[in-house]
């Protein structure tokens, strides 16, 4: 596989949820949708629009289940554990980053929530663009 970006895009895929809300018998992140896992279906809009690589952040004991959802991924993924809040994932997805010699070399990484798995290409690809035009951060609404 060649990289379209030299440094990598790289995104964090937050997916260490309990999904109790979405309620059912499997957390919501490794559900079906359209015959794929929530993540799985996630992690190819991502790379559809352009990320490299992803960082999937993952509760403890919930490795294999998303190893097994993103056998067949169309970019490598890299696992790390969650922490207790959100934003104690994002913050160890971005550790992994940085910790990584590879994926350390990013200059361009987006945040995603797993379970909002319909994001479309072109907004990927609007959201790289806008940050390798400078801006510092992208919220797209």
């Amino acid at each position: 596989m060649v990289d379209e970006h030299t440094p990598p895009v790289v995104a964090v895929v937050v997916a260490a949820g309990l999904g109790t809300r979405f309620g059912g018998p499997v957390p919501k992140q490794v559900t079906s949708l359209t015959g794929k896992a929530v993540v799985a279906v996630a992690v190819e809009s991502l790379a559809a629009g352009g990320c490299d690589e992803v960082v999937v952040v993952v509760k403890e004991g919930m490795h294999n289940h998303l190893q097994l959802a993103l056998a067949a991924s169309p970019i490598p993924v890299h696992f790390v554990t969650g922490g207790d809040t959100r934003q104690d994932s994002v913050r160890n997805g971005l550790r992994y980053i940085a910790d990584d010699e590879h994926l350390s070399q990013a200059t361009t990484v987006l945040i995603h929530d797993a379970v909002r798995p319909l994001v479309p290409a072109y907004i990927v690809e609007d959201v790289i663009g806008a940050v390798e035009a400078g801006a510092v951060a992208v919220t797209p609404v």
